[in-house]
């Protein structure tokens, strides 16, 4: 009897020092970010964010698919679109022509979530320009000959075209582009000078530091370096822009997007963010920080509209939770070629 009571005070004295090793632990790990925001580089921290992300896609799963937004559609390039209007990238009338297709069905937005970097592959512009640079160069002077060869150039410019339909459409459209370095964890970084990110306005986002003696701290958001951009026709067309950039997790699933970046001291939204904020015609963005440890964090992102403000409150890194809808094809899905040969359909 002596026996089994000193067994069940052990067995007791056992689940006793396992519960309070477990919970040592467990606030270990919830005190260490807070004293220290290295933390992320342990590998006890990186084991529980591995579990977390278990944790949450099972989530996701058990929840299974919710309705999405009619009001977002999805212009595919797909490999039957690539088959019906050849391989990419198409020639730039071909995106004028989809651009002028989905405005006059009613588009409130149009997001390309491509970038043009590089000018129109068009050999009949070239063409065209090698014989007009040439005939001048030969010194002849034929009225109309000149008036032939300035025609065929205008109507070869297909980067032009595109450039035209984008700024006769420009409060409607957002164009895509990548920071091609950005950074976290700096208190300050080399910016490379870019005439470029100039044009990719920002007015309508505003930074509040609170409280905040910013030559002190590091930036937990990330900080652009540089930017590959649109070529200039399309950058002087177009008045929105947001950035493509993903940070996948380590299993290279995103989960979460980031939703600024910081560059000079000026605030640049995602895509998505842009695309989001114009659709329902924001008027300003107000991001707000705050110091914590040695760090500026993300507080919260007040969106302010004509139909009343809208608070977002993504992590201080400024990374939004993803909240999938379900697996592809979840919004409302149109081909490009569908959309460019069949009207009827694209009107059901």
């Amino acid at each position: 009897m002596r026996f089994m009571k000193i067994a069940q005070v052990k067995q007791y004295s056992v689940i006793v020092a396992a519960s309070l090793a477990i919970t040592l632990i467990l606030s270990a790990i919830l005190i260490f970010p807070i004293l220290n925001k290295d933390y992320e580089k342990s590998p006890i921290v990186q084991f529980v964010k591995s579990a977390e992300r278990v944790i949450l896609d099972i989530k996701l799963n058990l929840r299974g698919p919710v309705r999405a937004s009619p009001d977002i559609v999805i212009a595919a390039i797909d490999e039957s679109s690539l088959k019906a209007l050849g391989r990419w990238p198409w020639p730039r009338k071909t995106m004028g022509s989809l651009l002028d297709t989905l405005k006059s069905h009613g588009a409130k937005v149009v997001a390309f979530d491509v970038v043009f970097s590089e000018a129109d592959l068009n050999n009949a512009f070239k063409l065209s320009k090698d014989i007009a640079a040439e005939y001048k160069n030969s010194g002849q002077e034929d009225k109309n000959f000149e008036a032939f060869i300035k025609k065929k150039v205008a109507e070869s410019n297909t980067d032009w075209k595109l450039a035209e339909s984008i700024k006769e459409a420009q409060e409607q459209v957002v164009l895509g582009y990548y920071w091609e370095a950005f950074q976290r964890d700096k208190q300050s970084v080399q910016q490379k000078e870019n005439t470029q990110v100039k044009l990719l306005d920002p007015s309508k986002l505003i930074i509040e530091h609170q409280e905040i003696s910013r030559e002190s701290l590091r930036y937990s958001y990330p900080i652009g370096i540089s930017a590959l951009v649109n070529i200039d026709q399309f950058m002087q067309s177009a008045i929105h822009y947001g950035f493509l950039n993903a940070e996948p997790d380590l299993d290279s699933i995103n989960r979460r997007v980031p939703l600024i970046v910081s560059y000079n001291h000026e605030v640049y939204p995602s895509f998505a963010f842009k695309a989001y904020a114009e659709f329902i015609d924001a008027e300003s963005i107000l991001v707000r920080t705050k110091a914590s440890e040695g760090y500026e964090d993300i507080k919260e992102i007040l969106i302010l509209s004509p139909n009343g403000a809208k608070v977002v409150r993504p992590g201080y890194d400024g990374r939004l939770r993803i909240n999938f809808r379900g697996p592809k094809k979840s919004y409302p899905y149109y081909k490009v070629h569908e959309i460019l040969n069949d009207q009827e359909h694209l009107e059901e």
